[in-house]
């Protein structure tokens, strides 16, 4: 299967590209645009060192081919490098996978997670520090796809205690 290509030249070379499609376009672009500037002060660098001309390092163009492959091709005379763009959506998702796993794998974590959610609800005032707890634990259950449940910790029975919350309960509901 033949994917559009889009030679971009001048900036109303991205004109051509699909209104839809922009975004993406514009994330290998940046992407190319970081690693072609490394890679000229490289070229450059090395030329210094060489006493080669330094004016041979050019980029002539940026081709972007709509495959959703997120790589993108550098063409820098005399130099042809490929780089793989980030997909910054995966990251994020690969990065709660990984709190998420060590969630599940260690109780304690998770009510470290539980505990520093639920307290900062409290101090910005959504509530009672039992409700607060509540909503720590339906976060983290939500979040997981039912996978951590902090009710279950041995201090979770605590937090809805209200005799055992020292007058917290009337301080931050305001009576």
């Amino acid at each position: 299967m033949t994917h559009p290509e889009y030679t971009i030249k001048e900036v109303g070379d991205f004109l051509k590209v699909p209104k839809d499609r922009l975004d993406a376009c514009l994330e290998e672009f940046t992407t190319f645009l970081q690693v072609s500037r490394s890679f000229m002060e490289m070229a450059n660098a090395m030329a210094g060192l060489l006493g080669a001309d330094k004016s041979q390092n050019v980029l002539e163009s940026f081709v972007w081919i709509d495959d959703g492959e997120r790589n993108a091709t550098i063409h820098m005379r005399p130099i042809v490098v490929t780089v793989e763009v980030p997909d910054a959506k995966k990251l994020l998702v690969d990065s709660l996978e990984s709190i998420i796993a060590a969630m599940v794998n260690d109780p304690d974590y998770a009510w470290g997670w539980h505990c520093n959610i639920a307290m900062a609800a409290h101090d910005s005032g959504a509530g009672p520090h039992d409700a607060c707890n509540r909503g720590a634990a339906l976060f983290l259950n939500l979040l997981s796809d039912g996978r951590v449940d902090t009710t279950t910790h041995p201090a979770y029975a605590q937090t809805q205690d209200s005799k055992s919350q020292d007058g917290q309960e009337a301080k931050s509901s305001g009576s």
